[in-house]
């Protein structure tokens, strides 16, 4: 892991990718730019956490049992997702088997909501937003950094060209990242197998493809 990085570290490896000089605080920012960076953080962390099953920012929470089931699908049992939940994962890989087990058959989602008409609580995997960031990927520390760059590009240097230039480092990194299964992924790779979609899976059984 990245051990060592923080908020600041990351956000000062951003301004580098700039040309800009290292940040001097996350509490008291020195430049428009520092504060543009800043501001920006959270919501290009959550995006990126978002986009992929990064292995250090998985989660598992397993939820105490409801009082009684619910019959009316207008008023099902709700349990709150986690305040830190970027996104829920849904299958998980059965490794021995080499295929793909779903974790959430009789449940759905609702805003910020798990529904479910029986009493049994549900069990949660999710991407979270609040790992340290000592524990990030370096990998995901360089994608994020990078993020942060091209967010930013265009008020600090007015340069499509510097933007692209980011733009293809970020891709690069996100293809290592990738290779070296930084992200739990169906096939290994940035593919995903037609099969682990349970809806086009129930209809190539039932035309016998």
């Amino acid at each position: 892991m990245a051990l060592g990085d923080t908020q600041q570290s990351i956000l000062t490896l951003a301004l580098n990718h700039l040309g800009a000089p290292p940040m001097s605080s996350i509490t008291n920012p020195a430049t428009p730019l520092e504060t543009q960076i800043l501001n920006y953080y959270q919501p290009v962390l959550n995006a990126e956490l978002r986009k992929n099953d990064w292995l250090f920012a998985i989660k598992r929470l397993e939820y105490p049992d409801a009082t009684s089931a619910q019959t009316d699908f207008e008023t099902p049992n709700t349990w709150p997702l986690p305040t830190d939940c970027v996104r829920v994962l849904r299958e998980q890989r059965d490794r021995l088997a080499n295929s793909f087990v779903s974790e959430a058959t009789d449940w759905w989602i609702e805003g910020r909501n798990i529904c479910k008409k029986s009493i049994k609580g549900p069990k949660l995997r999710y991407i979270s937003d609040a790992v340290d960031p000592s524990e990030y990927d370096p990998l995901f520390v360089m994608a994020l950094s990078y993020r942060l760059a091209i967010a930013v590009c265009e008020y600090a240097t007015q340069s499509t060209q510097k933007e692209n230039a980011l733009a293809q480092l970020y891709t690069g990194i996100i293809s290592d990242a990738s290779k070296q299964n930084s992200w739990e992924d169906p096939a290994g790779t940035t593919e995903v197998n037609k099969y682990d979609y349970s809806w086009i899976s129930n209809r190539l059984i039932l035309y016998n493809f």
